[in-house]
């Protein structure tokens, strides 16, 4: 089962994954901005003339149904690039980013990407890797999801937060990240009562404790366990 194993490296953001020379003249040509939780980065539909490096915090990537519901799509946190989609294709945006809080950022107009991948190969090389991961595992989610039952596709949702966002402490690894149950639901492709459900099995198995706006994953290598146990069922 290709989900989270311990076994594989963790892929470097688009900032680590840079030479430092490219790294210092993408930072040097950015400025900061600093935001709360709740504030809007970038909203679907606006063009798209800036990017962002997100120095330190957390947002979340968020789209709209065609009935305009909000559906939670991703997270990004810090390292990594937002916004360069429609700097690169001169389109809409295509969701909303929102801090999930106090976050870091560096913004840069869409000449300075365009002029960075342009005349230096290695970012240009970073960021097709980059886009092209992302592809790819949205590609193969998709397709992994749809085989598992709705508490194995929970369960691979929080080793996600665990293994991006977690930090070890007592009781295991600990995830404080302001994601609604409502959110999880949108982000698994079930429903919120059914999201609840598989939150209950698992508190009641000793998997997961919960607390307010937080919780904590009391041992990964036993939910990687379960979910590969449940793969095609």
């Amino acid at each position: 089962m290709p989900f989270f194993s311990k076994d594989l490296p963790v892929a470097e953001t688009f900032l680590e994954a840079l030479a430092p020379s490219d790294r210092e003249a993408l930072l040097a040509a950015t400025r900061n901005r600093a935001l709360g939780t709740g504030d809007v980065l970038f909203r679907h539909g606006e063009l798209g003339s800036t990017f962002a490096v997100l120095l330190s915090g957390r947002v979340k990537i968020v789209t709209h149904s065609g009935r305009g519901r909000s559906v939670l799509v991703g997270l990004r946190g810090p390292g990594e690039l937002v916004g360069e989609l429609a700097v690169l294709d001169d389109a809409p945006r295509g969701a909303d980013v929102i801090a999930v809080e106090p976050a870091r950022v560096g913004i840069g107009t869409a000449d300075v990407l365009r002029r960075l991948v342009m005349e230096r190969p290695g970012p240009m090389l970073v960021l097709c890797q980059s886009l092209a991961r992302r592809l790819r595992e949205s590609d193969s989610g998709r397709v992994q999801m749809a085989a598992l039952t709705g508490n194995a596709r929970v369960a691979v949702r929080l080793l996600e937060l665990g293994e991006r966002y977690g930090h070890p402490g007592d009781g295991g690894v600990h995830i404080q990240l302001p994601i609604t149950q409502d959110e999880l639901a949108d982000w698994t492709g079930l429903s919120r009562p059914a999201v609840a459900r598989a939150l209950a099995d698992f508190r009641r198995s000793g998997h997961v404790v919960t607390g307010r706006r937080s919780m904590a994953l009391s041992d990964l290598d036993r939910l990687r366990a379960y979910v590969a146990a449940t793969d095609g069922d």
